[in-house]
């Protein structure tokens, strides 16, 4: 019998974090800080609509059905990460309240029995203004060129969303003045290092 339970100490747990917030919040690098842990893999769904976007304008929304294929190939690869025994960080976009990517991604993730650490990144919209326009990617230039002119930016229901009752205040990380490791050592790294709790 002691050795059954040893053996069951020693299974380790699946383990997804989940980091959405509005763009310029600091996902990618967050994720990508976490990523560098043994162990440990990277997704973007950005990468995903980058690829089924190719071509489009950058300011073209996303259909309800091109959702389902991104979320539909986003699942699978998860899937492969953690049938190679590796846990996974997955950091997307939120338009809309209900916030439905979280929602799928959470619900698909407890089905597979996985462990889930979900934070928001939050700094203040102002330092969000100042990232974007130091990337200077094309969608942040398609951004700036619309605010500038008064345009409808859906950006902004990015922050909005964060006042949906589907979202829990102590996911928020007001990560105004944090470096990207200050941010990875307050508020993930017990998560990773080994503290074992759920978070739904």
């Amino acid at each position: 019998m002691n050795k059954i339970l040893k053996k069951m100490t020693k299974i380790k747990k699946r383990k997804a974090i989940l980091i959405f917030g509005p763009a310029g919040s600091g996902k990618t690098s967050t994720a990508k800080r976490i990523a560098k842990n043994k162990g440990w893999t990277y997704f973007s769904e950005d990468e995903y609509w980058a690829k089924l976007k190719k071509g489009k304008p950058s300011e073209e929304l996303r259909t309800n059905e091109e959702q389902k294929i991104i979320w539909k190939k986003v699942l699978k690869d998860i899937k492969n990460a953690f049938n190679k025994k590796h846990n996974v960080v997955l950091e997307f976009l939120v338009y809309e309240d209900p916030p439905k990517p979280l929602l799928f991604y959470k619900k698909e993730l407890l089905k597979l029995k996985a462990e889930i650490l979900v934070k928001i990144l939050k700094p203040e919209f102002k330092i969000i203004l100042d990232r974007r326009m130091k990337r200077n990617a094309i969608h942040d230039k398609s951004f700036f060129k619309r605010r500038k002119n008064n345009e409808p930016c859906v950006e902004y229901l990015q922050l909005e969303v964060l006042g949906s009752n589907h979202i829990k205040k102590k996911w928020i990380i007001k990560d105004t003045g944090y470096t990207i490791e200050e941010v990875y050592q307050k508020f993930f790294s017990e998560f990773i290092e080994g503290k074992e709790y759920l978070k739904k």
